[in-house]
C-alpha cells in the first residue's frame, strides 16, 4: 500500500505539445527536460504510455507519435498525454521510479509500442510488455 501511495505521488505525465524529436534522441536527460512535465491529477488517466527502444532511430518514432497524436485528436477533440521514461522518471531516484514501473502502467490507458529494429532484442522492452 505504501508503495501505491508512493507511486501516486511521483506519477507524472508530459503533453503532446511538450513531446519533440530532439527529446527522442537518446536517453540523457537535459536539465531543462525536467521541466516538460506534470504531475498527474486525482482522476486522471495518461493516455499513452510510451515503451520503445532508446537504440531505435527517433525519426520513426516521433513520425509514429505525430499519426498517433492526430488521430488521437480528430477521435477526442484534444491532444494525449503520454508517459515517457526520460522525463517521467525523476532521474535522480531511479530506483525508486523503477520499483513502481508497473504502477505507471496501470495508470495509462494504452501501451504505445514504437517497435524499431532493436526493440525485440532489449530486455528492458520485453518486461515492460510483462
Amino acid at each position: 500500500a505504501e508503495l501505491l501511495s508512493e507511486a501516486k505521488l511521483r506519477l507524472r505525465c508530459i503533453e503532446w505539445t511538450r513531446l519533440s524529436r530532439e527529446l527522442l534522441q537518446d536517453s540523457v536527460l537535459e536539465p531543462e527536460s525536467k521541466d516538460l512535465t506534470r504531475p498527474v491529477a486525482e482522476g486522471e488517466t495518461i493516455d499513452f504510455f510510451i515503451s520503445h527502444s532508446w537504440h531505435d532511430d527517433a525519426g520513426a518514432k516521433y513520425d509514429e507519435l505525430v499519426r498517433t497524436a492526430e488521430s488521437f485528436f480528430r477521435r477526442r477533440g484534444r491532444y494525449p498525454t503520454f508517459w515517457l521514461d526520460k522525463v517521467c522518471i525523476d532521474q535522480n531516484l531511479i530506483s525508486e521510479g523503477l520499483k513502481v514501473l508497473p504502477v505507471n502502467v496501470m495508470a495509462c490507458s494504452q501501451v504505445l509500442v514504437l517497435c524499431g529494429q532493436t526493440y525485440a532484442k532489449r530486455l528492458w522492452c520485453a518486461w515492460e510488455l510483462f
